[in-house]
């Protein structure tokens, strides 16, 4: 059975900002929030390592409540036990921090918000009252109690943990005075491990030579480990090993290049504590110090990310087990140095949506402020509408360094599946996965001159026999989807052998299956979980470009996957795509009644499919796709006379001549819009999807319809989970 810990301490917003040079607060780049204070971090550290947590802390009833809730569930933190302050009539506020990471690799915290300058101000604490017989249950049962902050609510669930028999651990990090001292002093008498950085230490012991350390040591007897972190110079203290607990001294593991410091010494004490306590005692000193060094290799790999959450947070999005994570950290101890090829924002969480109430206040966007004049009239509107559309654009725009992280997800696999990959192949994929294998199937076609074909499940699942050479991808974002889940059946059905799969989720059904099958697998790095999964798709799509994208374009490809190009691109698509759309319609009385028709071939092709995908299943308005040339054979006399009729073309380089021919052909008679793109290949088709998804969006926004959340007519509810009766729930069993 796992083991388990309590935390309590400073629960905390972290909004990340990107500095200039200089230190100048001018001109900060909003990166985005997320949950912060040391304990939170220290236990999602844990709970990716396989522990059981629980949480015991005090928030506002504010935004910021709703991000450290999300934060906790997503990381399985048991976080029932949180105080939340403020009513309805009361707003209070989360304690919140402005956190600046500037390029040379520091970083600071201002008690401020650096959009609307409102101060954050300690609104609370922590207190005895606020000890409920659950909180002392928890104490009492739970293997370890971790903390913080010391006041009396922490000590008397120290004396609690103590009592029965359980360990203690205190990231001390700053000296309190007077009776908070005391008791400082009463609970680290309970501790079986204090981590303590060396300005702190100092403080309390008037110097950090070795003197000092033996001073501590004999003060407080009962400490097993005395942790004194120096950033990149090291740890020092003592350890207990065997019956001894002698002076140590550790260099650091090198960062190879530090981006942000924040967060490190959490994920060290995290590891640490696993290491440690929840293992037998080290037999010898140099036993101590390899686990030491793996705790030293994770705080150095998360000085390469943005935020003090964002190592965290990958390993999350990766789906990796304490097994992967043990793994990586031994990787990172040998070479005895960091190295990152993701982006640093590659941690950094989506953002979640302003309360309504507040929103329409026009609180602040990034920490929620609202004046208290408005804070009163909060409560008189009888409006509780909330409205979501506005996420697949947040979407879009926070998606460069996740294609980055995809492309590179790809680039890791390039090599160890280069001939699995080479051969004919089918590409099994269902809403925005199949897009993804439209995508696959063109940089077949297109790039390696090979054959393929992107399919749908049941499609699929009507073939009675494959080629054995043929190579089958199933492609699911969440790796949960019944239809691929019944297709890769099928595949064990007919003892097809030569698959492999591509999903975001490595603990899926999927997985699973895959697994049992030693199928091939590859993961991509992914947090949304939509019904119309933008960054999923193209998470997917930039795995095919770092796999399947031939040696001569590669070159051009790793240029055009900079975070500085991706950015641009998605800037200039967004404002073009915001003038296509309100040139197509004006009013959503104006966008219901259109019917589009859209023209593509070659590398434009993804794009087109996954417009018509967007703009049918958000309920925009009518839609129909055809190859370039396609329009004759009699198309046309579904095209003209017909005033509600808009034609959208894709244009590539290569198909240059002929969407020229026929906007000439169209414009006199009907409004035609040309997306365009110079670029040739691989890249031109991702200048278009990009593009595409902007538009879908846009024209979206203006029907007021929410395309994440479709609404099916009654006579289509139940056929997206219907499944047919020869494989009904097999899946489950498999």
């Amino acid at each position: 059975m796992a083991k388990s810990v309590l935390g309590s301490g400073l629960i905390a917003i972290d909004h990340i900002f990107l500095g200039k040079k200089g230190h100048s607060l001018e001109q900060v780049e909003y990166l985005g929030s997320a949950g912060g204070g040391s304990v939170p971090n220290i236990l999602c550290m844990m709970s990716l390592l396989g522990y059981k947590t629980h949480i015991f802390g005090v928030t506002g009833n504010d935004l910021g409540a709703n991000i450290v809730r999300e934060d906790f569930r997503l990381f399985g933190i048991d976080y029932k036990n949180l105080i939340s302050r403020g009513d309805l009539k009361d707003l209070r506020f989360t304690r919140q921090y402005s956190h600046i990471i500037f390029p040379d690799g520091t970083h600071a915290f201002k008690k401020k918000c650096l959009d609307c300058d409102s101060k954050f101000e300690r609104e609370y604490q922590i207190t005895e009252s606020d000890v409920s017989n659950n909180v002392k249950e928890l104490a009492k049962g739970t293997d370890l109690f971790l903390l913080d902050r010391s006041n009396k609510a922490t000590l008397s669930l120290a004396q609690i943990a103590k009592k029965n028999g359980k360990q203690i651990v205190y990231d001390l990090s700053f000296k309190s005075y007077g009776n908070y001292l005391k008791t400082t002093e009463s609970i680290i008498k309970l501790c079986d491990l204090v981590k303590i950085n060396k300005k702190t230490f100092k403080e309390f012991m008037g110097s950090t030579d070795n003197s000092a350390i033996m001073s501590w040591r004999e003060k407080y007897p009962q400490i097993n480990y005395l942790l004194i972190t120096d950033g990149e110079n090291g740890v020092s203290g003592y350890a207990k090993i065997s019956k001894e607990k002698p002076l140590f001294q550790f260099e650091s593991i090198r960062c190879g290049h530090t981006r942000d410091p924040s967060g490190a010494g959490d994920v060290f004490l995290g590891m640490a504590i696993s290491q440690l306590l929840f293992r037998e005692t080290p037999k010898s000193l140099n036993e101590f110090r390899e686990r030491i060094d793996l705790a030293q290799s994770l705080a150095s790999l998360n000085c390469t990310l943005y935020g003090a959450r964002a190592l965290q947070r990958t390993y999350l999005n990766q789906r990796m087990s304490p097994k992967d994570i043990l793994a990586s950290a031994e990787f990172i101890k040998k070479n005895r140095e960091t190295t990152n090829l993701f982006s640093p924002k590659i941690g950094l969480p989506n953002p979640i949506s302003m309360p309504y109430k507040l929103a329409k206040l026009n609180g602040c966007k990034i920490c929620g402020h609202v004046s208290k004049e408005k804070r009163k009239k909060m409560f008189s509107s009888k409006s509780t509408r909330r409205t979501k559309s506005g996420r697949v654009h947040k979407s879009l725009t926070r998606a460069p360094w996740t294609m980055q992280s995809g492309f590179q997800s790809g680039k890791m696999y390039r090599n160890l599946m280069q001939k699995l990959i080479s051969v004919n192949s089918l590409l099994v994929g269902s809403g925005g996965s199949f897009t993804a294998s439209v995508f696959g199937e063109t940089m077949y076609l297109q790039a390696l001159g090979k054959l393929a074909k992107a399919i749908t499940p049941y499609e699929f699942e009507g073939l009675k026999k494959i080629d054995k050479e043929t190579l089958v991808w199933f492609i699911s974002h969440g790796g949960g989807n019944t239809d691929i889940l019944g297709s890769a059946l099928h595949a064990k059905k007919i003892k097809h052998k030569n698959c492999i799969i591509l999903t975001g989720n490595k603990n899926s059904k999927l997985a699973d299956i895959a697994k049992l099958n030693n199928w091939s697998s590859i993961f991509v790095q992914s947090q949304e979980r939509n019904f119309v999964s933008i960054i999923g798709l193209l998470s997917q799509v930039s795995v095919y470009c770092g796999l399947l994208a031939p040696d001569d374009s590669f070159k051009k490809l790793e240029g055009y996957f900079s975070e500085e190009n991706l950015r641009t691109n998605f800037n200039s698509a967004m404002r073009e795509m915001r003038i296509v759309a309100n040139e197509i319609a004006k009013s959503p009385n104006t966008m219901e009644n259109i019917h589009l028709v859209g023209f593509a071939r070659g590398w434009g092709w993804p794009a087109l499919v996954d417009l018509e995908s967007k703009i049918v299943e958000g309920g925009v308005c009518t839609i129909e796709i055809s190859e370039l040339k396609n329009f004759t054979h009699g198309r046309y006399m579904n095209l003209f006379g017909r005033p509600n009729r808009r034609v959208i073309l894709f244009r590539t380089p290569k198909d240059a001549e002929i969407v020229d021919f026929l906007v000439k052909k169209f414009k006199r008679y009907i409004q035609t819009y040309v997306i365009n793109t110079d670029n040739c290949g691989v890249v031109g088709a991702l200048d278009l999807l990009i593009k595409s998804l902007f538009l879908s969006w846009y024209l979206g926004q203006i029907a007021k319809k929410d395309i994440l959340k479709p609404r099916f007519p009654s006579q289509a509810r139940g056929l997206y989970s219907w499944e047919p009766s020869y494989r009904k729930d097999v899946w489950k069993n498999s």
